[in-house]
């Protein structure tokens, strides 16, 4: 640990106790109403009458009290905060004076920070679907391979979700939901990562109403990141490029005018990227290349292959197959510094 993230470290911990203290006291700073002091709703009284009045019931009150063991109160320390929460204010300053690698690294892990009730539906999802196959025992025999697939899928999800509710303790969702400007912040200074990441997972849902801004941010910016992002070399943008090239499809299956779908380009992505990626997305890509190829005719097919080897050769001649799980906007947060 260098020296100065030990003593970042010191500081958030020691103004997370002195925090809770201060929150402790500030518990009990109403003081009580003064002897003869109206409170709302209840009369003053005088303090001489209520003493003559009460006498023999208070002597009474203070010997019970001074029978009674005296139990000091128990204070529980504050939860210390995540990994992510000791970094963030140091990603973020550097973030906002406009170093591209600090807001590339906080805008991939506070995406995953927005995530966490997602990936907790998507895993009771999941095993709610293992229990319906395994609750028929004929069915679950006749269907091995699916029930092999979701029990992985739910050690997956249950390892993600451990790992990021440890790495996102104490930061706030409204942090959290910020994620997609400090990766558009990145991609818009020049990080290569950024913009991959920023066209194939921004870190918001399009869907939602009050992502609008986000929304129009993507649509205005992913084509060009894109084709920087490609240019650059990056396999997963070039990837990203064919699907939406081939399907007219942006993230998460939205259908939008960000990408319009052309089958020469298609074809010319999915050349450069068949030989770059997983065997399994290797064929996807095979497959629909064929396809695409009938579907143009033997002239037009020609020619985009041919760019397509042209693009390999010019940006990717160095590149090595890469293999991601999947989640498409998986990214390497070591890249950032790419």
């Amino acid at each position: 640990m260098s020296k100065a993230r030990a003593i970042s470290l010191g500081v958030i911990a020691v103004l997370a106790v002195l925090g809770y203290f201060l929150a402790s006291g500030n518990r009990h700073s109403d003081s009580p109403p003064r002897p003869g002091q109206a409170t709302e709703g209840v009369p003053a009284h005088d303090p001489s009458v209520a003493a003559t009045e009460n006498a023999p019931s208070a002597a009474k009150g203070t010997a019970e009290a001074l029978a009674q063991p005296s139990t000091p109160p128990i204070l529980k320390p504050p939860e210390p905060p995540g990994p992510l929460q000791e970094l963030e204010t140091t990603l973020r300053n550097a973030a906002d004076r406009g170093d591209a690698r600090a807001a590339c690294t906080l805008g991939i892990e506070l995406v995953r920070c927005a995530r966490l009730e997602a990936v907790q539906t998507e895993l009771y999802d999941t095993q709610t679907a293992l229990d319906d196959v395994q609750g028929n025992a004929e069915r679950a025999v006749k269907d091995k391979a699916n029930v092999a697939r979701l029990s992985r899928r739910i050690d997956e999800l249950t390892s993600t979700l451990n790992e990021n509710q440890r790495l996102c303790r104490g930061v706030t969702q409204e942090l959290a939901r910020n994620s997609w400007q400090y990766l558009y912040a990145a991609a818009t200074a020049g990080n290569v990562t950024a913009m991959s990441r920023f066209v194939r997972d921004p870190g918001f849902d399009p869907l939602d109403s009050e992502t609008s801004e986000a929304w129009q941010t993507f649509l205005a910016s992913a084509p060009d990141f894109l084709a920087r992002a490609i240019a650059a070399g990056d396999v997963r943008a070039l990837f990203q490029g064919w699907y939406s090239a081939s399907s007219g499809r942006t993230i998460r299956e939205i259908q939008a005018d960000a990408f319009q779908r052309d089958p020469d380009k298609a074809l010319q992505y999915g050349t450069a990227v068949v030989k770059l990626v997983d065997p399994r997305r290797a064929a996807e890509v095979a497959q629909a290349n064929a396809a695409i190829a009938k579907e143009i005719g033997p002239e037009r097919a020609a020619r985009a292959r041919q760019e397509g080897e042209r693009l390999r050769t010019t940006f990717f001649a160095n590149a090595t197959p890469v293999n991601w799980g999947p989640d498409p906007g998986e990214t390497d947060v070591n890249d950032c510094a790419k």
